[in-house]
């Protein structure tokens, strides 16, 4: 090992023990400062919700679980707040694989929850998305939910992906201290009864009146085949890789990536754009067939498939595997289900070729969503939930 080699190494290992001990002296100091304050206002009247947000303002989770709702709730008078904690534009900037700086960023997280967590006094409900110390994947006690948990028991946890196949330790403790757990489908709900009896599903909801309903379907030349999603997804679209070129070689096709990266083959012609909520809708709207390639995995079967959604909200056909779908799929009905590459080969050429099933697919999805997944409804879900269970 070269000397510079040597000295990053042991550099981060000293941070890193620092992260600990800074971890830890926070883990007392909450203890305290929270004891502190439930003496003054442990008997205050509590009235509304706070929510306690995993990842940054307008990340999709955020805005699909918390956000969205913030007008009907203003409309209900219902008093709410969300204390958010991570800025992911911060969190780009310094995160360029230097260990080091990645443990200052969490311990800023972790300080910045410490003092929001005096609002569980002001409100009656207390909303959690996964855990109240974002990104910290190597967390094995789930300590400020415990402190919560004594001093206001109405605790909800919401899991919306299946992360306790990442932290096999922490999420099962966890959700132990809560009063119920919330999440979005059965495989998820199946799972979290085994470390807490009372796992309801809350649904996502989606404002179909954001979206650009799709009523054109003539197919372009070339061909727009659209993926949205986060960069540590991008792998997925190997799997499908071999099909795509198939039918690149017949009729032409342009990949449209909508997400932070790009993939790095070159063997299909990529059109990349950066999420923006200003431009999201039109791309959508404009593709001829949304694509949902995933492993079969735990993780896969436990996923949202956010990205599905706003196909199906868009009107937009879409071919996918199976795991993570929605309840109400339905193979060539409201989407075309291919889990092999072969397939992928033959449901893109039938959805290329035939207008017919593009639009029928492409209307039944979006009917699908305003059934099943309006936002008027899934509100209504968050209210029960919260103040009659």
């Amino acid at each position: 090992m070269s000397p510079e080699g040597f000295w990053n190494k042991s550099w981060d290992r000293c941070c890193y023990l620092v992260f600990l001990i800074v971890i830890a002296t926070g883990s007392c100091f909450a203890h305290v400062y929270l004891s502190m304050l439930n003496i003054f206002f442990g008997k205050k009247k509590r009235e509304g919700i706070i929510f306690y947000p995993y990842a940054e303002k307008g990340s999709s989770g955020a805005y699909n679980r918390i956000q969205q709702f913030e007008k009907l709730l203003q409309s209900d008078n219902i008093p709410y707040k969300i204390a958010f904690t991570s800025q992911d534009d911060i969190a780009m900037q310094i995160y360029d694989g230097v260990r080091w700086k990645w443990y200052f960023y969490l311990l800023n997280l972790y300080w910045i929850r410490i003092f929001q967590l005096k609002e569980i006094f002001n409100y009656d409900v207390v909303v959690i998305q996964r855990g109240l110390f974002p990104f910290h994947y190597s967390l094995k006690k789930p300590l400020l939910e415990k402190l919560v948990a004594k001093i206001n028991p109405n605790m909800v946890i919401d899991f919306w992906d299946s992360v306790f196949e990442t932290q096999p330790v922490l999420v099962p403790l966890t959700v132990q201290y809560a009063k119920t757990v919330t999440v979005s489908n059965d495989f998820l709900k199946e799972n979290f009864l085994r470390w807490n009896k009372n796992v309801v599903i809350w649904k996502l909801g989606f404002n179909t009146a954001e979206y650009q309903e799709k009523t054109d379907y003539e197919i372009h030349q070339p061909i727009r085949l659209v993926w949205t999603g986060l960069p540590h997804n991008l792998n997925n679209l190997d799997f499908v890789l071999p099909a795509l070129e198939f039918i690149h070689q017949i009729h032409p096709i342009i990949l449209v990536i909508i997400g932070r990266e790009k993939p790095a083959f070159t063997s299909i012609p990529i059109e990349h754009h950066l999420w923006n909520a200003n431009t999201f809708f039109d791309l959508l709207n404009g593709a001829d067939i949304g694509i949902y390639p995933e492993k079969n995995s735990v993780h896969a079967k436990g996923k949202s498939a956010m990205k599905v959604m706003d196909y199906l909200t868009t009107g937009l056909p879409t071919i996918g595997v199976e795991y993570g779908l929605l309840a109400e799929a339905k193979h060539l009905e409201n989407i075309y289900i291919a889990n092999s590459v072969e397939d992928w080969k033959t449901g893109l050429q039938l959805l290329i070729t035939d207008k017919k099933l593009r639009e029928k697919i492409g209307t039944n999805g979006r009917q699908t969503v305003i059934e099943n997944y309006s936002l008027n409804e899934n509100y209504k879900s968050l209210k029960s939930i919260l103040f009659e269970q």
